[in-house]
């Protein structure tokens, strides 16, 4: 471990003690010896810097290797599950599916029943409509057959014919 210096308090009563005893000679032989240290500590400092730092990105390295590892595998099983879950559901295997399955197909056959009902309404809406309008129109024949004869609108000189015969105009159910 390298040497610390004392502070500037402790090094200015240490001077002039050694000027006192004359340790003067002493102190830049340790000074040397202290310098001589720092430089082979500072040395070994940056060959352990270098040395960890390499070892740290040594197991960085592997470390994001096998999270690489971790995490295909992941999701190979995902991939795996999916595929059983997919298979279970092509089958008919699949409880949390055939639940929510049973319950569209019980509305589907209601909605299917109530569309029946719904035309079946509409269809006897359509002959009640028909058979009024036959019955209507049968009723205004029978109600109103003067005019559906042909009368001239202004007489017809002597000895004309007449354009139309009678015959085509007459009704159908009162012909003879």
């Amino acid at each position: 471990m390298p040497v610390q210096p004392l502070p500037k308090e402790m090094e200015v009563e240490g001077d002039s003690a050694a000027e006192m005893n004359g340790e003067e000679e002493s102190e830049d032989e340790h000074s040397g010896s202290q310098s001589e240290s720092e430089e082979e500590s500072s040395e070994m400092d940056e060959e352990d810097y270098e040395r960890r730092r390499s070892e740290c990105l040594d197991e960085m390295l592997d470390l994001e290797k096998q999270f690489s590892e971790l995490k295909e595998k992941l999701f190979k099983e995902r991939l795996s599950q999916v595929k059983a879950k997919l298979e279970d559901v092509m089958s008919g295997k699949a409880a949390e599916y055939l639940d929510p399955l049973g319950v569209l197909q019980n509305h589907m056959q209601i909605r299917i029943e109530v569309a029946g009902i719904y035309r079946g309404f509409c269809l006897e809406v359509i002959r009640h409509k028909y058979r009024c309008e036959q019955q209507g129109a049968q009723q205004h024949l029978e109600v109103r057959p003067p005019l559906l004869s042909p009368t001239p609108l202004f007489p017809l000189p002597q000895g004309a014919e007449e354009p139309f015969p009678l015959g085509k105009w007459q009704n159908p159910q009162s012909a003879p």
